[in-house]
């Protein structure tokens, strides 16, 4: 069964959408901890630009762009959509970049945030 990586330390979906099981990484580190584990898993990854902080420092989606980035000169892509969520405009266009490589879809509603 296919699955989506949702990017984001403040957005909830619940636990299915569109009847695929949601797996969360609240920072850049977990994103591609996960992506290296399960890349072949996920039919769709949700990410947010701005990630708080890590380790006293901020973080950001830079390295998972990066890292998509990769996969697609390598074409190990795949079929992988892309939703952007965040509401950073600079952010918003340094995810939207990436639709020279991946198909972006629109921006879902989430269910809740994060307390």
């Amino acid at each position: 069964m296919k699955k989506i990586l949702v990017v984001d330390d403040l957005r909830l979906f619940g636990d299915k959408f569109n009847d695929m099981e949601i797996v969360y990484a609240v920072n850049s580190k977990e994103a591609i901890e996960e992506l290296n584990k399960n890349y072949s898993n996920f039919s769709e990854i949700f990410l947010d630009h701005d990630l708080g902080m890590v380790d006293g420092k901020a973080d950001d989606i830079g390295p998972v762009i990066n890292w998509l980035e990769e996969q697609a000169v390598w074409c190990i892509a795949g079929d992988v959509k892309l939703r952007i969520l965040t509401a950073n405009p600079v952010g918003f266009q340094r995810i939207k970049a990436l639709e020279k490589y991946f198909q972006i879809l629109p921006t879902p509603k989430h269910v809740a945030l994060r307390e």
